[in-house]
């Protein structure tokens, strides 16, 4: 068996990072269109919704560092603990991670909450 050279392993291992960190803003994104469409029962509010809030946190994150006012902002958007560690160079950011993952829970929970209260049947 050939052994892999240890910048082999640190590249992939970076790159199964930034593969994860990707899953967990997927999962935040999926969580917040699930909160939406609990809260309102249609699908296209819950696809919009969830669309425009990637795209709002996307330019809160892009434009943060460049304008001192909004600066704090950046905490606010997922793409902040998705990028800001660059797990692609660095590997794995667990602080960052339980953010995402956090922020997920919270709207699955948000979700849920709405769901339970919804009539489903009509």
């Amino acid at each position: 068996m050939e052994s892999r050279s240890p910048a082999a392993a640190s590249a992939s291992e970076h790159l199964a990072a930034e593969a994860v960190h990707l899953a967990f803003l997927g999962f935040v994104f999926g969580a917040v269109s699930l909160a939406v469409g609990g809260t309102t029962g249609r699908r296209g509010i819950a696809v919009g919704g969830a669309a425009g809030f990637a795209v709002l946190t996307f330019l809160i994150n892009s434009f943060a560092p460049l304008v001192h006012v909004i600066a704090w902002l950046r905490y606010f958007s997922p793409f902040h603990y998705y990028s800001g560690s660059d797990p692609l160079t660095n590997g794995f950011d667990v602080g960052d991670l339980f953010i995402l993952g956090a922020t997920a829970v919270v709207f699955t929970g948000l979700a849920v909450a709405a769901f339970r209260t919804s009539d489903l049947r009509g």
